[in-house]
């Protein structure tokens, strides 16, 4: 009879949590001094339309770049 698929090897059911063991509370758990305010969407809004800009004019010099014909000496 084949054996049955495991997502993890044997060993990882042993060593996993021996690994985790020394694990503590997560750090993103942030108290109420360390949290700072978020951003407004309007913020958020205009940040991403310009990283999208960014992206756009960085793609077309790549492109423009990579197809660019070398002139023949003639």
């Amino acid at each position: 009879m084949p054996s049955r698929w495991r997502p993890f090897p044997a060993g990882a059911s042993v060593a996993l949590p021996l690994l985790l063991r020394g694990v503590g509370r997560a750090a993103a758990d942030h108290g109420l001094p360390v949290r700072t305010d978020s951003l407004g969407p309007v913020v958020v809004g205009i940040l991403a339309g310009l990283l999208t800009l960014a992206t756009g004019i960085a793609l077309v010099v790549i492109v423009r770049l990579l197809t660019k014909k070398i002139p023949r000496a003639e």
